[in-house]
């Protein structure tokens, strides 16, 4: 198959599950006792379904559908609303790998999106007649059709150590039935990540700020009318780990604590939130390449790595070499349409400066890809963004 309408094609799924516990009830930037709210206590769980596909230049397409239940309990009543939550469909470029610049840091992605409103609703007077009227803008959906503009800046600190800053938005571009008009929410967040493990295990500490305008209503007059107890901004920090327990398969748990809180009127607030992820990536068309794990770094050779009767193109990478992801997919998209050319790829991540210069012949950065013909000759290394020529390097294949 030459170059295979699904080379360098690469899907992933994912299930997340979550729980938020909201028994905190602040005026303005006042926590108010329980006793004075009637034992308010709110709890949501939830579980998304995730499914997506990245493609060449660092173009990506995610789906998330969620569910779940959100139980309100007070001294006047216990409220259920369980079902489908709103779906959300994301189209994200890598704009760093667009340019061509895939070699260079940092990297800025950008997302736009839209969000469907296919979960169960429940109406604003439905809300503020039940519970006190405190959970008044926790419902699984919306009722209506929002649009979401994401970018995000992620860079490296040394060789271990990663930043992001990213701004979240999105806009209600349609009313509820019942009227209700939803603000504009804006969310920024900032933060290091950190590499505990090389490929294996990443932790990350964020501080996230929120700012939700104040919704709009209609009153019993037909005008259209600020909304109470809407509006605010929020504060929270958020650790997350992450790890990959194969190469296809990764795991994540994440947590996200209250540091501030001002609010408009008086609202429930979330206290903490738990997620725990599980996710899933694979290629559908399987390329023509050989994954054999790296002889130790104290014990290195090359020749074991070599396909004995193919051409071995061995590929050295490292978890935090961001041009090294593109890289991966461009070098399986070429082996699936060359059954004469084999794919190997070396996690140098752990060796010290010394191994790196002795074995790579004083390669400055990654990505480094070596080409080797079919008898173990050594015909080419290409270092940094001239490893993305590597195709021109590679004999030409049987007609």
């Amino acid at each position: 198959m030459q170059g295979g309408a699904l080379s360098g094609l690469r899907v992933r799924a994912g299930l997340m599950a979550g729980v938020s516990l909201s028994d905190q009830v602040f005026a303005q930037q006042e926590e108010l006792p329980a006793a004075d709210v009637g034992h308010f206590r709110q709890q949501a769980w939830l579980l998304a379904l995730q499914a997506g596909a990245d493609g060449p230049v660092g173009f990506g397409a995610s789906l998330m559908l969620p569910a779940g239940r959100i139980a309100t309990t007070s001294d006047s009543g216990n409220v259920g609303d369980s079902g489908l939550g709103d779906a959300e469909l994301r189209l994200r470029q890598d704009v760093t790998a667009l340019a061509g610049l895939r070699d260079s840091w940092p990297r800025l992605s950008m997302t736009l999106g839209v969000v469907a409103p296919s979960g169960a609703y429940v109406s604003r007077k439905e809300l503020v007649a039940s519970a006190g009227g405190l959970g008044q803008t926790m419902s699984l959906g919306r009722d209506a059709w929002w649009s979401i503009g994401e970018m995000e800046l992620a860079g490296r600190i040394g060789a271990r150590l990663g930043f992001l800053a990213a701004v979240y938005g999105r806009l209600a571009v349609s009313d509820a039935r019942d009227g209700f008009g939803w603000a504009t929410e804006v969310r920024s967040a900032g933060g290091l990540t950190a590499q505990l493990l090389a490929g294996r295990l990443i932790a990350a500490a964020n501080v996230e700020h929120q700012w939700r305008g104040i919704s709009t209503e209609v009153d019993f007059l037909g005008e259209r009318v600020p909304a109470v107890n809407t509006g605010g901004r929020w504060l929270d920090a958020v650790p997350m780990l992450r790890v990959q327990a194969t190469d296809g398969l990764a795991v994540t748990a994440s947590a996200r604590f209250p540091l501030w809180r001002a609010v408009e009127g008086v609202q429930a607030v979330q206290r903490l939130t738990v997620i725990v992820g599980l996710q899933g990536t694979w290629q559908p068309a399987a390329p023509a390449a050989v994954l054999r794990p790296a002889p130790s770094a104290d014990h290195w050779s090359v020749t074991p790595l070599l396909v004995p009767g193919k051409i071995t193109v061995v590929d050295y990478w490292a978890v935090w070499c961001g041009a090294c992801a593109q890289l991966e997919r461009d070098l399986a998209g070429f082996a699936a349409g060359r059954s004469d050319v084999a794919v190997v790829r070396v996690d140098v991540g752990e060796w010290t400066a010394a191994q790196f210069d002795v074995r790579l012949g004083g390669a400055g950065s990654l990505p480094v890809v070596e080409v080797y013909d079919a008898g173990g000759l050594l015909l080419a290394r290409l270092l940094g963004d001239d490893a993305r020529g590597f195709a021109a390097a590679v004999p030409a294949g049987p007609r």
